[in-house]
């Protein structure tokens, strides 16, 4: 997992391929007039804006991908992500399921990452993750880029 700020971005392309096609998509379009739904960035990566609400009945999986790199981000409103090691998660809700690439584990969180508009977080096959509702109202970013 990587957390940082967006404009630190650059100083991680020599990790995927991807990740400069990536930060030339985000920096030629305004996310604030993107409505909510899926953007084809190019054929390894695309972009879903989502619009999260407070959910007081929300129960947190986590979650965790084999064939992409989750890049989230907030770009109206903040939210958090809980973090486990995948390696360390025991309470499998699903089998892999290798056409939506993930897997749900009801294992509680080892850590929580709050971001900001500005922040973004990558999360790796070993980052098993759940976004948490925010309070309020969010407008965020999650970019799928193939490993």
């Amino acid at each position: 997992m990587i957390i940082d700020n967006i404009k630190n971005f650059p100083q991680y392309f020599s990790l995927n391929n991807n990740f400069q096609a990536v930060n030339d998509y985000l920096n030629s379009i305004d996310l604030l007039k993107l409505e909510k739904g899926e953007y084809l960035i190019n054929e390894n990566s695309y972009l879903i804006i989502a619009y999260d609400e407070t959910n007081e009945n929300f129960i947190p999986k986590l979650e965790a991908h084999k064939k992409y790199i989750d890049m989230q981000f907030a770009i109206s409103g903040e939210f958090s992500i809980g973090w486990k090691f995948l390696e360390d998660c025991t309470d499998r809700l699903t089998e892999f399921d290798t056409e939506k690439d993930f897997e749900l584990f009801a294992d509680q969180s080892q850590c929580k990452i709050d971001l900001k508009p500005g922040m973004f977080c990558l999360l790796f096959p070993n980052d098993a993750h759940v976004p948490m509702p925010p309070n309020g109202n969010l407008i965020k970013g999650i970019i799928k880029i193939k490993i």
